[in-house]
């Protein structure tokens, strides 16, 4: 692991809860592309794709709160996957 990435602070916290869904959502988008070209498969909508690629923060949260010990930023991944949440509500429901 980089050591970038072995801060204990709530902005490494924000930043990987703002990026990680961004990577799921386009791995869960081509799989889904893939998978459903293959099996012919209807398509899900893409706010189903949000709500679902902001299950990354839950691993990252588990694994800096429980594995690796780093309060601070586990913190921050739960304040910044909170707020996604209340605006994914928001605009999408």
């Amino acid at each position: 692991m980089p050591e970038t990435l072995k801060k204990n602070s709530y902005q490494l916290g924000a930043l990987l809860a703002l990026g990680a869904p961004i990577i799921a959502l386009l791995l869960f988008y081509y799989l889904m592309i893939l998978i459903s070209s293959v099996l012919h498969l209807p398509h899900y909508s893409m706010t189903d794709l949000y709500l679902l690629s902001l299950s990354a923060n839950l691993l990252l949260m588990r694994y800096y709160l429980v594995s690796i010990k780093m309060t601070h930023t586990g913190e921050g991944i739960l304040a910044t996957t909170f707020a996604l949440l209340v605006i994914f509500f928001i605009f999408f429901s």
